[in-house]
């Protein structure tokens, strides 16, 4: 397959031989490679079709499928290593240099049973889709099969474990890859209904997937340096570990921005960027010139990253040597989590200094991992792993905890505490419960169901042991405590050799102290009688206090019981309900973590503050917004910094308001930023100040005829004609 032409969407191409008895065929069809079909990796795919060019040719290709374009058919071909693997399985999937088969050979497949056709489509098969189309309740995609190839359909309930309301709010693109299984075929409509479900592919503990998906983006890296030319991919000049000198061009709170030279020619340079974690204890100013290392080579958002921390720029040494051993563990501190990988260096003897790479999703269809998340590695944080393999000189590893959880989960092992272990880590209690809920799980699917009622019956024969244990007891207790007493009577005799030993009250009324009860045959019967009834009504005085504060407690715990249910069965209605307002700090807690960076989510979750008088908190809010919007989302990061100025402005001091003024013009466009604070300002009526900072924004924009409207607006809105005039 030849490369006729190249565009920002596609590749032109041209079958120019195959591998099959088509040959005669296919010779000369043409067709186009779509931008997505190039990688497994959506974000390097636009990077890798720069480095083709006119007449490059391309060894292997598959016939994806045929769409319409401007009424005519249009072969579509896919170097996907996803889809070269899925046909290179099947013998009768017939693979071709450029082709698999032509649009003819598809309509006659079209014609033939089911029985017939190159490859027979069963249920459980997994596939490697396409989107077509998103809609709202319906996923449309396609895969490199016959006959149902272009009628795959999966439903909402089936797109993810976690049902979206809207499948658009997943984010697919056309011509994504995701992978599909068969749940239902229907052979009448030629239509497969298909799942995208994480849980069909990934049971919670392979390591595979996610290790696949890191070997195949740092294998997509290495092809983008091997294919590109200098001259169009000026990145290919750096690499992991290599020293480069910037200068600063804009600071955030999500990091600096840098221009570093990118060769000899002058104005040739890249972006770098730093994030807070790798600029710590250095400070820095626009315009300054710093040192630092490059820490990741970020092809798909065409920049490097960087760290200019001294410590850390001293200790980078590059990517792995040849003594690294498969298996080995390692402490690792994390550099970088970005959405497909995250680096980090290894900390210790042995491999001290070198790059080692980490996988950031479980599987293909993980759609909700992201660097945001709970679990993810942070930049800074010390984590112990294992190293799985090298791919291109780069070590790739799994985190250690995961290693030991998952293996254990898939040998069927509990997880047992080790004592003193300095070469494993402790599994936690939550690691424990889980293991626990695991093990129940599999014994309900290993079929063992009649086990649940066997335990509600063992449950109640040993509730019903306990209450004859508890009677037992209580009449056993009642006949101690009477021998206790006429123990105590008859051991009087033996202690009278120690009671003479003891000073006694001396009385002129005739008593005996050292009289025995034997003595006294008439009072021994009246004795026990007393003795008896007296214990006899203290037993079912304590019977009755026993029964009523058992009643009185169980009642207690029924009660509490259906008071904690109820309020349990509010808060999940409450999160299930999409419509439900937000009412807790923790309910928006839920809510900036699904959209981070949604302005609109945080200004209502300073709002939430603001209403409970709590200031501080709704500052800490809007500065926690600003430090987590993406800094590539200006207009999301502008709308947090009016609201930051609002909230200055109503209830902090005149040096705080200059403060985060002067910030946010440093952070923002300037200009934007003036017009916000001249309508605060007027608002406020604060006419002095609007009057100072409209003076400052005309002789800063004097050349723009923008900021002279916008001053002459701002007079009329407060009811100054004449020096709108002026």
């Amino acid at each position: 397959m030849r490369v006729n032409e190249v565009t920002s969407k596609d590749l032109a191409v041209e079958v120019i031989g195959t591998k099959d008895k088509n040959e005669s065929v296919m010779k000369g069809r043409k067709g186009v490679i779509p931008v997505l079909h190039l990688s497994d990796n959506a974000n390097l795919a636009g990077c890798l079709l720069k480095t083709y060019s006119v007449g490059d040719e391309i060894t292997s290709a598959v016939f994806h499928s045929v769409h319409s374009a401007n009424l005519q058919p249009l072969l579509i071909f896919s170097i996907r290593p996803a889809v070269l693997q899925f046909c290179s399985s099947f013998n009768e999937q017939k693979m071709v240099d450029a082709n698999e088969s032509d649009e003819s050979e598809a309509e006659d497949n079209e014609k033939k049973d089911d029985d017939t056709v190159s490859y027979k489509v069963k249920k459980g098969d997994v596939l490697p889709c396409s989107v077509v189309d998103v809609r709202q309740k319906v996923l449309l995609l396609e895969a490199p099969i016959p006959k149902y190839g272009r009628k795959m359909v999966v439903f909402r309930e089936g797109v993810a474990n976690e049902i979206p309301e809207k499948i658009e709010d997943l984010g697919f693109v056309k011509n994504q890859l995701i992978f599909g299984k068969v749940i239902r075929k229907e052979n009448e409509k030629k239509k497969l209904i298909v799942s995208t479900m994480l849980s069909n592919f990934w049971d919670g503990y392979d390591l595979e997937p996610s290790l696949e998906l890191a070997k195949s983006y740092l294998s997509d890296l290495q092809l983008i340096r091997d294919r590109g030319k200098a001259a169009h991919l000026p990145l290919k000049k750096f690499s992991e570990g290599q020293k480069v000198e910037g200068t600063i061009t804009s600071i955030s709170s999500a990091g600096a921005c840098l221009e570093v030279k990118a060769g000899k020619k002058k104005g040739t340079v890249v972006k770098a960027v730093v994030n807070p974690h790798h600029s710590k204890n250095k400070q820095i100013k626009v315009g300054d010139s710093v040192e630092g290392r490059v820490i990741f080579v970020d092809y798909s958002e065409n920049q490097l990253h960087l760290t200019i921390n001294p410590r850390l720029v001293d200790e980078l040494e590059g990517l792995a040597g040849d003594t690294f051993v498969v298996g080995k563990g390692v402490r690792v501190e994390i550099l970088l989590c970005d959405k497909d990988i995250a680096v980090g260096i290894v900390k210790g003897l042995v491999h001290h200094g070198e790059f080692v790479y980490f996988p950031t999703k479980c599987h293909r269809n993980d759609f909700f991992s992201t660097p945001d998340s709970p679990d993810s590695l942070k930049p800074g944080e010390i984590i112990k792993a294992v190293i799985y393999g090298k791919v291109n000189g780069r070590m790739i590893a799994m985190v250690k905890k995961y290693v030991n959880l998952l293996c254990k989960y898939n040998e069927g092992k509990k997880i047992r505490k080790r004592k003193n272990s300095l070469n494993e880590d402790k599994p936690s209690g939550e690691e424990i419960e889980v293991e626990e809920k695991r093990m129940k799980l599999v014994e309900r699917k290993n079929g063992d169901v009649d086990m649940l009622g066997n335990e509600v019956s063992a449950k109640k024969a040993k509730k019903k042991d306990m209450k004859e244990k508890v009677v037992d007891n209580s009449e056993t207790d009642i006949a101690s405590k009477k021998m206790k007493i006429l123990d105590s009577v008859r051991n009087s005799e033996s202690d009278e050799s120690k009671e003479e030993l003891l000073p006694r009250l001396e009385a002129d009324q005739g008593f005996i102290w050292n009289a025995d009860i034997s003595s006294l045959p008439g009072l021994l019967p009246k004795l026990k009688d007393v003795v008896e009834s007296s214990s006899e009504e203290e037993e079912v005085n304590e019977e009755v206090d026993t029964k009523g504060k058992k009643g009185k407690k169980k009642k207690e715990r029924t009660a509490l019981r259906a008071e904690e249910e109820a309020r349990i069965r509010e808060a999940e209605e409450r999160l299930m309900d999409a419509d439900t307002a937000p009412q807790t700090a923790d309910d928006f807690d839920r809510l900036v973590l699904s959209s981070p960076d949604s302005s609109i989510i945080w200004l209502k979750y300073v709002a939430f503050h603001l209403q409970n008088t709590e200031i501080e908190k709704a500052r800490a809010v809007a500065q926690r917004a600003l430090k987590t919007i993406n800094f590539r989302e200006e207009q999301e990061r502008l709308n947090v910094w009016v609201c930051l100025l609002n909230l200055e402005n109503l209830y902090g001091t005149k040096e705080s308001l200059e403060k985060v003024l002067e910030d946010a013009l440093q952070m923002n466009d300037s200009y934007k930023v003036y017009c916000q604070m001249l309508q605060i300002y007027l608002d406020s009526k604060k006419i002095e100040e609007l009057d100072n900072l409209m003076n400052a924004m005309l002789k800063k924009f004097r050349n723009q005829k923008e900021a002279w409207v916008q001053a002459g607006t701002i007079c009329m809105k407060s009811n100054r004609p004449e020096m709108a005039g002026e």
